[in-house]
């Protein structure tokens, strides 16, 4: 078993190292750019993450926050340029901090929770390259965020919530 650990490794830096890497007339042949995480989450806020937030902030019973899960765990997230996948991974990241904050607030309200695993789920993000290694990096990425993402969601729920084993 190998000696790193990957919690420490940030998963939206390999779309600024493939730019790097990467030939820039090949870069520019292909539109490939790195965006930052400032710039994603610029995007992300105004379109869906400052609504649900809000959502989040009025939901008062568990019945309501059950129910923002239940409608994140159902929103299909689409990059048509995904390159590394910045956009997705950064999105992905959000939406699982949010799921946190909502579970906690279930706990604080419901004696014993019912949850047991995340609802949200790698299959809600899709993305579109036609760079074959820049779609490999894309797909780590996300695997990596998962990952991660999975560690903060047992540590901030250690006592209600599990993740599904990523591998079988």
């Amino acid at each position: 078993m190998g000696e790193l650990n990957w919690e420490k490794i940030n998963p939206d830096i390999f779309g600024s190292m493939i730019q790097a890497v990467v030939m820039p007339e090949y870069r520019s042949d292909l539109g490939m750019h790195y965006t930052s995480v400032e710039n994603i989450l610029k995007l992300i806020k105004p379109l869906f993450l400052d609504e649900l937030y809000e959502e989040f902030e009025k939901a008062k019973t568990i019945k309501q926050l059950q129910q923002l899960i239940n409608r994140i765990s159902n929103i299909k997230f689409f990059d048509p340029a995904c390159g590394s996948g910045n956009f997705l991974i950064i999105t992905y990241k959000e939406i699982r901090l949010l799921e946190i904050k909502i579970l906690q607030k279930i706990t604080d309200l419901e004696t014993a929770p019912t949850f047991k695993w995340t609802s949200i789920q790698l299959s809600q993000f899709y993305g579109i390259e036609i760079d074959d290694f820049a779609h490999e990096m894309a797909i780590l990425s996300l695997w990596l965020a998962e990952h991660q993402m999975n560690r903060i969601f047992e540590e901030m729920l250690f006592d209600y919530g599990k993740t599904k084993p990523i591998l079988p």
